[in-house]
């Protein structure tokens, strides 16, 4: 009867204890109590009572709590999505008594448990602390935040009597428990020091359930962190930076003294870290020798942080940079004499990241030698540099960094699709996605000469054989653009069955072709009214296309699959013809790019050189998949460099941004777009 509950308070707390061990799992407690992180698995609870008979509509609930249920008819119950861990499980029925048993969750096989119940033996409220088992710490201006729950298989939880209490200063708080069983313990006047912090629940029958957290409430010592002067050696007198990150979680930035020592030259700077937690000052090092620098910070508590760094002092004199200028796809570092008698040689060093870890790129030897000319170097990358001096003995300074960004560019910025020159009329054209536009660059000034727009999403361009129509796919919609060059005018617009991707311009009044997809046709049009004329209808993988020089032959090369090969078609009417095409497998995975020489001889095509007539004929392999042909046919742009197509070897090393790239009309300098920064950049052909 509950009348008597208060009578076996104590029995009931030592039989929890005495069970808590109980488990029909070996290794119930190889863990500790409460949910792991991982998945959950299945309890399968029977009840006895004490004639071993199963007892029916008895609680059953577990510790840390998850999941409550009764037993049916059978006195068993299935408790479900139960986490992963250690429970204590308990089950009770008044007039019956109550019983626990601890088991070992997993997600591989169900718990199975027996629980006997004992007459007489009741428990109190489960008590748990969130996260008690390991000690918390909190600044003394944070406000502590402790969350529980309560749970009782009896007393609703509006009439449990709840204290948080600290074992420094008292009782904290007494709520009333809501019908969650949670609580939580929100204060920010703990005092300073460790608090075993106390959560109290009792029935109306003065049983008693209690759980204890650990709270340690501090003063934070400063951080302190060294981020100059750079590991590395230095002449005496040379004057650095020194700096540090210095931060403390009560006090302000204004509140914090901060001490600079070297161990040979004695106190260097102290005073507070600036309102970005940053302590900086400039410094002679006066002493030849390894200097170990050390910065002390104390906070208004009083607490202290420290951190160290070394500084090497015996290296010869700087040579300084004077300049560091980038024109074209080179960059000339200039620098000041060094006069040390010692003197062996000039290192450059360069280093493109955030931090300077930078590799050597050249040495000069005459001392009287005061420039170098850096050409390896990736338009738009912003490069780092410096200068060493070394000395007969191996000792080397180096001087402060500059940078610059590498390479000249256009000012103009877009989303360039396609590149070509206009020799008739010495420009270069864009094709501009962003703005659906062409536009016209002069070569001479750099300048744009003048833009126009001509439809949506542009991809191809090509001119006819009078040289003054241009011919423009708009891979956003069904419409070919036809500009007049001489006017610079968009005249009209051809309206086709698909999504022009690529084309080329065949015989006076046709045009040949063929959408983006993976599977494409090639398709004749004419180009007075669009109207289809004849479909290639063979499937190209995502091609690239070229007519002949007579314009009486197109050719795809595919890309974007394994195997890429080249087709031919002749141009007989208003018919294609199926000519040619490359043997076997074809080439793996090409790049999308086919180039026809200039002469109508040669196909340029991943990083093969072919006979344009004979499509199985290979002349020579190129060192790297090709993008472009200049004007006259000699030179081609490959992804590293420009290579001679008569002995396909490389006459200019140079990082190429990418495959959108075009000669300008006399092939003395070479335009090639960088998609990440959206630029133009401008390289200087034949200059190596």
């Amino acid at each position: 009867m509950k009348t008597n509950r208060l009578l076996y308070g104590v029995v009931a707390l030592s039989l929890m204890v005495a069970a808590w061990g109980c488990s029909d799992d070996d290794n119930a407690n190889d863990s500790g109590l409460g949910p792991q992180a991982g998945s959950s698995g299945v309890i399968l609870v029977e009840v006895l009572n004490e004639r071993d008979d199963p007892v029916v509509g008895a609680l059953v609930m577990t510790n840390p709590p998850t999941i409550r249920d009764t037993t049916g008819s059978l006195g068993t119950v299935m408790l479900e999505e139960i986490p992963v861990g250690t429970y204590q499980v308990i089950a009770s029925k008044p007039g019956y008594g109550a019983g626990s048993k601890a088991c070992r969750v997993s997600a591989d096989d169900p718990a199975n448990l027996e629980i006997d119940l004992e007459r007489g033996s009741f428990i109190g409220p489960n008590v748990q602390i969130d996260y008690s088992y390991y000690p918390r710490r909190y600044s003394y201006i944070d406000t502590t935040d402790i969350s529980a729950s309560i749970i009782d298989d009896v007393d609703p939880p509006e009439s449990l009597t709840v204290v948080w209490s600290s074992d420094v200063d008292g009782i904290l708080l007494e709520p009333t428990l809501p019908a969650s069983g949670l609580t939580s313990l929100v204060t920010d006047e703990l005092s300073l020091g460790r608090h075993v912090i106390s959560l109290e629940a009792t029935d109306k029958d003065s049983l008693l359930g209690l759980d204890t957290a650990i709270v340690d409430i501090v003063s934070f010592q400063p951080n302190v962190y060294i981020t100059r002067p750079y590991y590395g050696q230095y002449g005496p007198g040379d004057t650095l930076e020194f700096k540090a990150l210095v931060r403390d979680h009560e006090s302000d930035h204004d509140q914090i003294e901060v001490t600079w020592t070297s161990d040979l030259d004695g106190e260097l700077h102290s005073g507070p870290p600036d309102a970005y937690d940053t302590s900086r000052f400039t410094s002679a090092v006066a002493t030849k020798g390894i200097h170990t620098i050390e910065v002390k910070a104390t906070d208004h508590d009083g607490n202290t942080a420290y951190d160290t760094t070394s500084v090497r002092a015996v290296l010869p004199t700087v040579s300084h940079l004077t300049s560091v200028e980038s024109e074209y796809g080179a960059v000339t570092l200039r620098w000041t004499r060094n006069p040390d008698q010692d003197f062996d040689r000039y290192v450059i060093y360069r280093d493109w990241g955030y931090y300077f870890y930078p590799d050597s790129i050249g040495v000069v030897t005459d001392q009287d030698s005061l420039a170098f000319v850096d050409d390896n170097v990736t338009l738009g990358r912003t490069y780092i540099y410096s200068i060493g001096v070394v000395d007969t003995a191996g000792n080397s300074s180096r001087s402060p960094v500059d940078s610059v960004i590498a390479g000249t560019y256009l000012d103009y910025t877009g989303e360039i699709t396609r590149m070509m020159a206009d020799t008739l009329r010495d420009l270069i054209y864009l094709l501009d996605r962003s703005s659906s536009k062409l536009v016209a660059i002069d070569p001479a000034t750099e300048q744009v000469q003048e833009s126009i727009v001509v439809g949506s999403y542009p991809t191809d361009m090509d001119v006819d054989a009078t040289g003054d129509t241009m011919y423009i796919a708009n891979f956003g919609g069904t419409e070919i653009a036809v500009v007049d060059l001489e006017s610079m005018t968009k005249a009209r617009s051809i309206f086709v069955q698909q999504n022009p991707y690529r084309l080329e311009c065949g015989p006076q009044g046709r045009l040949v072709y063929c959408e983006e997809d993976q599977w494409c046709d090639i398709i004749l049009i004419d180009t007075e009214d669009g109207s289809e004329l004849d479909v290639a209808g063979w499937g190209a993988y995502q091609p690239d296309l070229e007519m002949s020089l007579d314009r009486m032959s197109v050719y795809a090369g595919e890309s974007g699959t394994s195997g890429g090969s080249i087709y031919r078609w002749d141009i007989t009417g208003d018919s294609l013809h199926m000519i040619d095409e490359t043997p076997g497998y074809g080439y793996y995975y090409p790049h999308r790019y086919l180039q026809m020489d200039r002469n109508g001889q040669y196909l340029y095509y991943y990083n093969h050189k072919i006979n344009a007539g004979i499509l199985s004929s290979v002349i020579g392999t190129l060192p790297k998949r090709i993008y472009v042909l200049n004007n006259a046919g000699t030179v081609i742009l490959t992804s590293a460099g420009l290579v001679d197509t008569e002995t396909l070897q490389t006459i200019q090393s140079m990082n190429t941004p990418g495959a959108v790239a075009a000669f300008t009309p006399d092939d003395t300098k070479l335009y090639m777009y960088d998609d990440d920064s959206e630029r133009i950049y401008i390289i200087l052909v034949g200059d190596d």
